[in-house]
């Protein structure tokens, strides 16, 4: 029962509309600012497939590419636009962020794999350290939605394995050590992406945990102070009006209202009424 309950308490958390807006509008203030740096990583992909493949190619690609930058820029548009509480709208902006995502990793995994398929030339390091840049930049701008980064590294994934695994198939029979050193290699640069990817999971989790902490402290710190503020205007309320009477009393006393003073008793009334 125990458990249930826990499982019960983690799900309502992940299926919170504001929780979920929160990491979409990261995503999106993160998408938008990152526009550069994915243009560098198309860019080198298209000169990759113009070099190797022909221009008429990489021309399609281009327009790939800008379909995607399109529909991502309407996406963050909207995202701008949506309601935090309505969960309707927030799952249908999830969902438009997934098929984007969906069609700008496969354009990334569309270069590498074309260029294995169709050209023999280009070195397999170089279209492994391309995916490998692809799939750094995605841990680094996509962790704020586990499911688009599970997205993005999938697509990365099947096909950095893809070129190892095409090499030993070409090799067939024939040992070569070099062709299994780069499938390892391979293997291991995986891990370390996706353990890349989920250390910056963990991060942002715990960032946005210590604002939300912040947030609440701000507020208490907001509440103690109107609270400090009302009490003094209050207690600054309460004494005016007896100490305006004991004012006006001295006031008559000294002016000898009530008969003469002793010289002493008067000194010492009107030094009482400078500090009233």
């Amino acid at each position: 029962m125990i458990t249930r309950m826990r499982h019960r308490r983690t799900a309502t958390a992940t299926d919170d509309p504001r929780q979920r807006a929160t990491q979409i509008r990261d995503y999106a203030d993160v998408g938008r600012t990152s526009m550069p740096q994915r243009m560098i990583i198309y860019t080198s992909g298209l000169l990759m497939q113009a070099m190797f493949i022909g221009i008429i190619h990489a021309a399609i690609s281009a327009v790939l590419v800008i379909v995607a930058e399109m529909y991502d820029r309407t996406t963050f548009a909207h995202v701008r636009r949506m309601d935090p509480d309505c969960a309707v709208q927030v799952r249908a902006t999830l969902r438009r962020i997934h098929l984007g995502t969906v069609y700008s990793a496969g354009i990334i995994g569309y270069f590498a794999a074309s260029l294995t398929l169709l050209q023999s030339q280009i070195s397999e390091f170089v279209l492994l350290l391309y995916l490998l840049t692809a799939a750094i930049f995605a841990t680094m701008n996509s962790h704020q939605i586990v499911s688009v980064l599970v997205i993005r590294l999938a697509v990365y994934g099947a096909v950095f394995l893809l070129i190892p695994l095409r090499g030993l198939a070409l090799g067939g029979a024939s040992f070569a050590p070099e062709m299994w050193f780069t499938f390892l290699t391979s293997l291991l640069v995986l891990y370390f992406v996706v353990d890349s990817a989920l250390a910056a999971l963990r991060y942002y989790r715990i960032s946005k945990c210590h604002l939300e902490q912040l947030k609440v402290e701000n507020e208490r710190a907001k509440a103690a102070l109107l609270a400090k503020t009302e009490f003094l205007s209050t207690i600054s309320h309460e004494l005016r009006t007896p100490l305006t009477s004991v004012r006006a009393a001295l006031d008559m006393t000294v002016a000898g209202a009530f008969g003469p003073l002793p010289d002493r008793s008067g000194d010492v009334l009107s030094l009482s009424l400078i500090h009233i």
